[in-house]
Order: C-alpha cells, then structure tokens, then sequence
C-alpha cells in the first residue's frame, strides 16, 4: 500500500524502527560508563571524609585529575586523584578554595601506565575515573583512607599549562631596577664626597 508522494506503510514502520533503534544506541553510547557501575555510586572526596562508614568496604566510582606521580608497587601503581575545584577548571586557572583528593591504588599497572600526564604547576593532570572498593582506614597500607581501583579510564586527556610572562611587570621590574640604580649611584657619590 502507498501513499500519496510517500513511503509505504511498511518501509514507514521499517524507518521508525531504524531511528529509534539508532536513538537508543546514541543514549546507550552516552551513559554506558553510568550504566556498567549501575551498583556503584559516583562519589567525591567531601563526601568520602564527612561520611567514611557510608562507603567503607563498597565499591565506589572516583573521578578527578592525577597529579603528582604514579607510584609502582609490588600490588599495584599509586596514583593522587584530585576532584577539588582546581581539577575541574579549563585552560585558565583562578584560586577557588583548598585541594581534596584520595590516594587510589591500581591493581592493574598497565592501566595505571595508560595515565600520561600527572598535574603539577606547569601541567593538568590526565581525568580519569577509577571504580574500586573504598577502604575508610586500610590496615595493609598503614591506616589510610584509599580506594583501591579495579578500573582505571581515561575521561580526558591533560594539556601543558602555559605561563607567559607579563610585559607588564617586566617594565615594572626594570623601572624599579633603574630607581635603584640611580639610588645606588647618589649614595655612592655621597659617601666618596665625605
């Protein structure tokens, strides 16, 4: 059966089907990282400090920056996560509060490996989200709060951190060193004429 100037009925259905099949497949794409730790709650490091018994021994979906370095071990690659204010801002960084973040222990080293960039002053860190058991006071690694990592993936990549110098302040450090010149040159003058 056809329309007039359209598809048949059939070949109507078909491409609904098609869209929606598609539609899905997008939103699936979209939250699938939510959806493979469906039992595991996406939690900050705030929340890991204020509410400790919560979380001990669950498992539990950690996501911020890597800084400092990793760290390889005999049962494991240690690796600093840091979800604070810092971690989240763009290109352009501004002073916004403290640094918060948790110790996480890989246990699959090739993983840890996979993190290029460590955030330090001159770089932003490699995102990354690791989902593993919360450990509120762990008595294998010396009574610390640590969350240890079966996954680890990288959500974004680091960048290098420019700091240009400002023209500004050059002049300004210029005109401060003539003054001291000049300043030097009459006190010396000073004291030879005594």
């Amino acid at each position: 059966m056809r329309r007039a100037g359209g598809l048949s009925f059939p070949r109507k259905r078909e491409s609904i089907a098609l869209t929606c099949a598609a539609g899905a497949m997008l939103l699936l794409s979209v939250f699938a990282p939510a959806v493979a730790a469906a039992g595991a709650p996406l939690v900050d490091s705030v929340t890991l400090i204020e509410h400790p018994d919560r979380y001990d021994g669950k498992q539990v979906v950690f996501r911020g920056e890597a800084i400092g370095d990793v760290m390889e071990r005999s049962d494991g690659a240690w690796i600093n996560i840091n979800d604070d204010a810092y971690s989240r801002q763009g290109r352009k960084r501004r002073l916004a509060g403290y640094n918060s973040g948790q110790s996480v222990l890989v246990s699959d080293k090739k993983a840890a490996r996979a993190v290029k960039r460590l955030g330090d002053y001159n770089n932003r860190g490699d995102i990354v989200e690791v989902t593993g058991i919360f450990q509120k006071a762990d008595p294998d690694h010396g009574g610390d709060m640590m969350i240890a990592a079966d996954s680890l993936r990288i959500v974004k990549p680091g960048f290098a951190i420019p700091h240009p110098i400002s023209t500004r302040k050059i002049s300004l450090a210029i005109t401060w060193l003539a003054i001291s010149g000049v300043m030097l040159a009459l006190w010396r003058w000073r004291t030879l004429k005594h």
